[in-house]
């Protein structure tokens, strides 16, 4: 094991730190999507991570926020000052942390991708070093809108599909998850005027969906590129994201080391 055990963090909702044990020289920072949770959204990717040498040198973040409180656009605003505070690393179990880390990759899935997004162009218009950093990994990203039926459908069980799905048509995070809302016209508006800019590569996502993906519209969605395994088949909206020693499924753990 390369990282010390499991620390809470007092930001955002449930979030977890696993601190590695050596001089780390990469943060990576999970954020889950729509009713989601810090953890359980990513399944095995914890205790994979902390066992695989590759995440040696890695700091782990796993960010949980409130996904059907506010607008996607303040869970962004979140996220920015959660990044912006843990941008240097500060982990309790080493003796030294050294000034900055080299990288910081932040993977997101489904709704988280829209909050990562809006967290970086934050960056860019504050003007934070860190930024330069960063580099963005989407897992069957909300970015082009999705099916609010089968969103609301996905994410609640027994008796509260109707009643929950009735209340959670009027939830704002809902409308901004419609693929003509005005958050999603902004997030691609906003991301657009630095194509071929000197912030080209920090909004240049790399991004992995699934063929058939029933919650979201897979498109591309401004300069990203689709990593070469993309579309994955036998996997779901939910399923893309968690890697599986069971069925030997770690492509989502390689795609994120690939940016390390």
């Amino acid at each position: 094991m390369f990282h010390a055990p499991a620390a809470y963090l007092y930001e955002g909702k449930n979030s977890t730190a696993y601190y590695c044990l050596k001089d780390p020289e990469a943060l990576v920072i999970f954020v889950h999507g729509f009713k989601g949770t810090s953890l359980e959204t990513w399944d095995d990717f914890s205790s994979l991570l902390i066992e695989h040498p590759s995440f040696a040198n890695c700091d782990l973040f796993f960010y949980g926020y409130e996904s059907i409180k506010g607008q996607a656009f303040d869970q962004g605003q979140e996220l920015l000052r959660f990044i912006n505070n843990n941008h240097k690393p500060k982990s309790p179990f080493r003796n030294r942390n050294p000034k900055m880390y080299s990288k910081i990759v932040i993977a997101a899935h489904s709704l988280g991708a829209i909050v990562a997004r809006f967290a970086i162009l934050g960056s860019i218009e504050q003007n934070y070093d860190w930024r330069k950093m960063c580099k963005l990994v989407l897992f069957a990203p909300a970015h082009n809108g999705a099916r609010i039926q089968s969103l609301i459908m996905d994410s609640l069980d027994g008796f509260y599909k109707v009643i929950g799905g009735i209340t959670m048509f009027f939830l704002p995070i809902i409308d901004d998850l419609k693929p003509d809302s005005a958050a999603l016209h902004r997030l691609r508006t906003e991301t657009e005027d630095y194509r071929g800019g000197p912030e080209h590569m920090l909004l240049n996502a790399s991004v992995l969906h699934v063929f058939g993906d029933r919650i979201v519209h897979n498109a591309p969605f401004c300069f990203d590129v689709f990593v070469k395994e993309s579309p994955i088949r036998n996997h779901s909206h939910k399923s893309i994201c968690k890697p599986m020693l069971i069925n030997n499924y770690l492509l989502p753990i390689e795609i994120i080391r690939d940016q390390l």
